[in-house]
């Protein structure tokens, strides 16, 4: 159990930011800091905290051809004391960011928790059991599952359960109780 939560916040993570997962993704006008940077620059702009950014997917500065730095911007405040913040410093007037977050798990669909899950066997299997066909069929399931939510990602789409409607039962012509009620992706 210790080695879980030890390694399940590094595993969730690297997971987090193998692919531009649709419910992990964040867009977000960054806010301006109301202090300047020591550099050439005008205008530093804080770097979101919350959700953490895990990984970023677009800045439009990118696309708009803008210089910018990423730096650690110090403010000194009045009572002598500084506070810091990872910032973008700047020309531009306004910073639009895309990025991975490190969402909670209430936002992850069912099977990206399976994924999730399956990752952190993998990495515990060896050490645990020492039988390397464990870690090979749970490595196994972890590629098959990820490819598979790679492509729904790929499509914008977020996996989630769909309750089938009623006229899908009827024309399946009323399997009674084997009938599907609803559709995990």
């Amino acid at each position: 159990a210790e080695a879980c939560r030890h390694l399940y916040p590094q595993v969730r993570d690297s997971v987090l930011t193998l692919h531009s997962w649709p419910w992990a993704t964040i867009r977000q006008r960054l806010a301006r800091l109301a202090f300047t940077p020591p550099s050439d620059y005008p205008y530093y702009y804080a770097l979101p905290t919350e959700p953490k950014l895990l990984a970023i997917q677009d800045l439009d500065l990118w696309s708009r051809a803008v210089y910018y730095r990423w730096e650690v911007a110090v403010d000194h405040l009045t009572d002598g004391s500084t506070r810091t913040y990872d910032a973008i410093a700047t020309d531009a007037t306004s910073v639009l960011l895309t990025y991975t977050g490190r969402v909670g798990e209430a936002h992850f669909p069912p099977l990206f928790g399976r994924l999730v899950s399956l990752a952190l066997a993998r990495d515990l299997s060896q050490v645990l059991t020492g039988k390397a066909s464990l870690t090979k069929l749970i490595s196994d399931e972890y590629v098959a599952l990820e490819e598979r939510l790679s492509h729904i990602a790929q499509r914008g789409h977020s996996p989630r359960v769909l309750a089938l409607p009623d006229t899908y039962l009827w024309v399946r012509g009323g399997l009674g109780d084997a009938a599907p009620t609803r559709y995990d992706w």
